[in-house]
């Protein structure tokens, strides 16, 4: 995401005495000549003079947020970046422009060129993207981030406590406690392209019993947005903005899948999608024989996996259907389910009405 900045300076004046890109002039390309057109954001040039275009018509597009103070018929000068686009006439991406002699279009007179105190000079100055990073932190060893109003020290800290670990972030003085685990899984420090700053770790309660925690980092604050459990970063995938985190699913069974994340605008991880996939292996234990007829989709249209039929499941939503494939055949199909309601069958999915249990020979759920 872009950040521009605009500053309106009202005398000529080279653009390195301006603070915030301390460019000048000279780093651009210049063209100039008669307006013979004016739009919101784009003036349409005859152009008379310029150090790659010497004459024709040329078009400065300028950023949206400008507010052009040119009229037909003046006289001007832009700088440009170098680039141009082809077209017809070619397009110039502006930076600045000086109106050297205002005038209207047919006017005859030769009028003597503003001063320099007359004349009007825009500069805008293009602040450059900041590249999204994705560091791994070590923890209890210090990491120097930058923020606006300084370098701060970012910490992920632990500590032994009853035989289990204790997990805190710390920014400079400022300590969050996370919470006691039975180990701290990675952690993460990611910057965006927009400036944000967060750190994404995850911890283990005890077997495999992981919750994933996002936290931003602002200036001088730790702020957690969010807390998923049963997500994971092992075996997961971490870049700057894009996660393939690895979140625990118990549908017909228990399986490691995967699911694609990112940070929205709300500064909080939400999935991409509704799929998650699970990884198919070749092992007899995830191989679910059926053992009474179950009412299926396939190809849009439902039917039903005959008694004997051999499956694997190969992802789910994770709220009311899971996708299978036929061991034998290939063939592939949805499962429609629903979650037991009372507290006996809280963990026990229905199909049709009917126990999970009652369908399938043996189901791969872990513990």
């Amino acid at each position: 995401m872009k950040k521009i900045s605009f500053f309106l300076i009202v005398a000529l004046f080279l653009l390195a005495g301006c603070g915030g890109s301390g460019e000048s002039e000279t780093d651009y390309i210049t063209l100039s000549g008669t307006v013979s057109s004016v739009s919101e954001h784009e003036l349409m040039i005859d152009v008379t003079e310029g150090e790659i275009l010497v004459s024709g018509s040329v078009i400065a597009i300028f950023p949206d947020a400008i507010a052009l103070e040119v009229s037909e018929g003046d006289v001007v000068q832009i700088w440009y970046d170098g680039e141009m686009m082809t077209s017809e006439p070619p397009q110039v991406n502006a930076v600045s422009y000086e109106i050297l002699q205002e005038g209207a279009v047919g006017d005859e007179s030769t009028a003597e060129p503003e001063t320099a105190e007359e004349s009007t000079t825009v500069q805008v100055v293009v602040e450059p993207m900041a590249a999204a990073t994705a560091t791994e932190l070590t923890p209890d060893e210090a990491m120097e981030w930058e923020l606006s109003t300084g370098v701060a020290q970012l910490l992920v800290n632990t500590a032994e406590v009853n035989g289990n670990v204790s997990i805190s972030l710390c920014l400079d003085d400022m300590v969050v406690e996370i919470g006691e685990f039975g180990r701290l899984g990675s952690a993460w420090l990611l910057g965006l392209e927009d400036g944000r700053s967060f750190v994404l770790l995850d911890a283990d309660y005890a077997s495999d019993d992981y919750v994933t925690f996002l936290f931003e980092v602002t200036d001088g604050e730790i702020v957690e947005q969010s807390r998923l459990e049963d997500v994971s970063l092992q075996s997961a995938t971490v870049s700057a903005e894009q996660f393939n985190l690895r979140v625990h699913v118990d549908v017909l069974g228990s399986y490691d899948s995967y699911m694609d994340y990112v940070i929205d605008d709300a500064g909080t991880l939400q999935a991409t999608s509704d799929f998650y996939e699970i990884p198919v292996d070749d092992s007899d234990w995830r191989l679910i024989t059926v053992i009474k007829a179950v009412p299926v989709t396939v190809n849009g249209q439902e039917t039903t996996l005959p008694v004997g039929t051999q499956i694997r499941i190969t992802g789910t939503d994770n709220q009311s259907t899971a996708y299978f494939r036929v061991e034998d055949t290939g063939k592939e199909g949805s499962i429609t389910f629903v979650r037991g309601d009372g507290e006996e069958d809280a963990y026990t999915l229905y199909i049709d009405g009917i126990s999970e249990y009652d369908y399938f020979e043996t189901l791969p759920y872990a513990g």
